[in-house]
């Protein structure tokens, strides 16, 4: 039997045995499978099976699944909260994690896992930038390039004013119509 927070992706019943790809997994259903498959009650294709993770038969494993386990054992179910803005790295983390994969200290999940790298994609991209000589630059997200809520609101007279000379010329509708057709629209647009 399937959780209640399973039984239905993009609207889709789920019956046994049908696999799915999902672009976004929640926390919850990470947590969980985790705990299934240490619980030692299920296979990692049980798993995989129960919670709509992608399983590769021919290779007998999940890469997700393993990833998501490699995290778990690190930092339990903390290792799914998601934060609300990008991770930073500095520029002397980044060749030193490359260095240390290249030297064959550990694989790249084991690495990921050690240094907190978010995603084994983001140490990949920087593998491959290490290997072709681009510098790894530290990261250091502006919190205000993506505020927009910080942006001034404008009022329903402006908006019919950047309308005016903006859209209207386009369709071909003159400004002296405008009045008159945004009077019926007028409760629609939020003020």
């Amino acid at each position: 039997m399937y959780p209640s927070w399973v039984d239905k992706v993009n609207n889709q019943s789920l019956s046994k045995g049908d696999f799915y790809v999902q672009t976004k997994v929640s926390p919850e259903i990470k947590i969980h499978a985790c705990k299934d498959f240490l619980s030692g009650k299920y296979t990692s294709a049980q798993v995989c099976e129960k919670y709509g993770i992608t399983y590769n038969e021919k290779n007998c494993s999940s890469t997700s699944l393993s990833e998501w386990m490699a995290k778990y054992r690190a930092a339990g179910p903390e290792a799914f909260t998601h934060s609300h803005h990008n991770k930073s790295y500095s520029s002397e983390l980044k060749p030193q994690a490359v260095e240390e994969y290249l030297s064959g200290k550990g694989t790249i999940l084991e690495i990921t896992v050690k240094y907190g790298i978010s995603d084994t994609k983001v140490f990949r991209r920087w593998i491959l930038k290490y290997n072709a000589n681009i510098e790894l630059k530290s990261y250091d997200p502006k919190r205000e390039v993506y505020m927009a809520e910080a942006r001034r609101k404008t009022t329903l007279a402006e908006r019919k004013e950047i309308v005016g000379y903006s859209v209207l010329p386009m369709v071909g509708i003159t400004k002296e119509r405008l009045p008159c057709m945004m009077s019926h629209t007028a409760r629609s647009i939020p003020g």
